[in-house]
């Protein structure tokens, strides 16, 4: 039940679970839009659902929530809230267990990786 509830939030913020939406690259574009979200308001808890092991560790280094967002997508200075907001996802690549996404935030691209998780997508952490 308690992993319900996670796919439960990213279907809600922007249909984002595996299976969920139309098509896998739908799936990846929504892992990538609700964690942008989620930084965007300020939710450090719901960013970590959408991270990798390494990647949860890398965010918690950044002492907060913009900052660690941040330190996902290699940004420095970190981007505000109104530019998470505002972001933009594109496709990069995708190959049915791994996918690339570009993020277009604050006048800035960002390149993050995906790989698939056992339900859905997760954001792999900087390198």
């Amino acid at each position: 039940m308690r992993r319900a509830v996670p796919c439960a939030v990213v279907v809600l913020a922007s249909s984002g679970c595996a299976g969920r939406t139309e098509s896998p690259q739908a799936d990846v574009r929504g892992t990538v839009q609700t964690f942008l979200s989620q930084c965007a308001q300020g939710h450090g808890e719901r960013v970590l659902e959408t991270l990798v092991p390494a990647g949860r560790l890398a965010f918690a280094d950044g002492g907060s929530t913009l900052r660690g967002c941040a330190r996902i997508l290699r940004l420095r200075p970190a981007p505000s809230a109104a530019d998470y907001a505002g972001a933009s996802v594109s496709l990069r690549s995708f190959d049915g267990g791994q996918a690339g996404a570009i993020v277009s935030i604050g006048g800035r691209r960002a390149a993050v990786e995906l790989s698939r998780g056992v339900e859905w997508w997760l954001i792999s952490g900087p390198s």
